[in-house]
């Protein structure tokens, strides 16, 4: 990632550009890394949580081709609701 400085150093010599956009580091020096793009003149800058270069290249990955519908964490899909006759022919059909 040395080879591919963008940007300046920050004053502890880190990179503070990667492929995806910036990095920001919190008081421990923890990385995080930010997607920062423009898209069809919209400006994206969305922090991937991510603190490895490989996790943020993943979620780069996944914020590519949708960025409006990218989000950190994949959609949780509605819990399924039993009703009580649901529930009898399940339990039903465990039983056998």
């Amino acid at each position: 990632m040395a080879n591919e400085l963008r940007w300046a150093p920050d004053a502890q010599g880190r990179d503070t550009r990667w492929e995806g956009g910036r990095i920001r580091y919190d008081r421990r020096g923890r990385s995080t890394f930010v997607i920062e793009r423009m898209v069809q003149g919209r400006r994206y800058m969305v922090s991937t949580r991510a603190h490895s270069v490989t996790a943020a290249l993943k979620h780069l990955a996944r914020f590519e081709p949708d960025p409006h519908g990218y989000t950190v964490k994949p959609r949780e899909e509605a819990p399924l609701f039993l009703s009580e006759e649901l529930a009898e022919q399940f339990l039903t059909y465990s039983r056998a």
